[in-house]
């Protein structure tokens, strides 16, 4: 607790000076990252699973195995959620959203679709989708859901997981939520490994058995390779403006995925050219009006048919209370 402190010091000098000169030095988008794994994401070895929520064992429909999960069933009808875990977690990782399904009174499962994403076994592999499925035809068994408010919702990997999800599943979803999500494990090698970052070596884990990196095989693991379905639910994609820069995925894999829906359900709003280099460089002029979510501005928006896709003033990061407000929000 009290390093914690310690670091919220340095950092509010850090922002107090950073705020100065962060288009010059991207110091104040350093500190917001730093903020981020520093603190953000220490917190989570400080929460725990209420005891409402049972760690429950499915059987695979793949390969058999007993899969894990974190599970709560609601008492009367209700909506579920699909949480699904981030790249390097599983499904005891902490999820916000479970707290939130709690005292709404609603089903969810955080399922471990083969755990973190540095085996074959993961990565959007067959059997991790599979365990997917098998998670939400657990939950409707199990729990009390009601069928016209379901929806999968990921952050990072989890977001990479949702994508993967919207084109794969037999199940109809409300609505499909993918926070600063993986698109292209091809591209991510590519960034990863130009950066230094160890990600790239997880993605030869996953799809490689020589170590030797193959875009074929990464291409099979990859949402936006692959064919997109002919109706499914709404999509709704949020990019961290920042991310890329001081966070570990560039906003070019939402940008990407957004446009292949776009050009299959509404051409004309596909994100230009010069409007993703202006994004990515994070060049792009404020709109006249700024909408926000959870206090944080929305810098650019599009929809295309059942996608939408929201640039907000951030980092790789989801917004929890506004995540949950929103599921609300899209009740049938």
């Amino acid at each position: 607790m009290k390093s914690k402190l310690l670091w919220l010091v340095v950092l509010s000098v850090v922002f107090l000076f950073g705020g100065v000169v962060e288009k010059k030095t991207n110091v104040m988008s350093s500190a917001k990252h730093f903020i981020y794994t520093k603190i953000v994401e220490s917190n989570k070895e400080d929460e725990s699973w209420s005891h409402d929520f049972k760690e429950v064992k499915i059987k695979s429909s793949k390969d058999e195995s007993l899969q894990k999960a974190m599970f709560l069933p609601a008492i009367e009808k209700a909506p579920l959620i699909i949480s699904l875990h981030t790249w390097v977690g599983d499904y005891k990782e902490f999820d916000p959203l479970s707290d939130k399904a709690l005292e709404a009174n609603w089903n969810y499962i955080h399922p471990d679709f083969r755990g973190p994403n540095w085996t074959n076994d993961a990565c959007l592999s067959e059997n991790a989708i599979s365990d997917i499925d098998d998670a939400i035809s657990y939950a409707l068994e199990k729990g009390n859901v009601d069928l016209d408010n379901i929806f999968v919702v990921g952050v990072s990997g989890g977001g990479y997981a949702t994508l993967g999800t919207y084109i794969k599943t037999k199940y109809k979803i409300n609505t499909f939520i993918s926070w600063v999500p993986i698109s292209d494990l091809g591209l991510w090698y590519k960034q990863n490994r130009d950066r230094g970052n160890k990600y790239a070596n997880d993605i030869i884990s996953c799809t490689s058995s020589n170590g030797v990196f193959d875009r074929k095989l990464t291409d099979l693991r990859s949402p936006l390779q692959w064919e997109l379905p002919e109706s499914q639910g709404n999509i709704e994609i949020y990019a961290g403006i920042d991310d890329g820069h001081s966070g570990p995925v560039p906003v070019s894999h939402s940008i990407l995925f957004f446009n292949k829906l776009a050009a299959m359900h509404d051409h004309n709003n596909v994100i230009t050219t010069e409007e993703s280099i202006l994004l990515i460089d994070r060049l792009l002029p404020l709109p006249d009006k700024i909408n926000t979510l959870d206090g944080r501005d929305i810098l650019f928006e599009k929809h295309a048919g059942p996608a939408s896709i929201y640039f907000f003033d951030g980092n790789h990061e989801m917004l929890g209370n506004y995540t949950f407000n929103r599921l609300v929000s899209l009740l049938n």
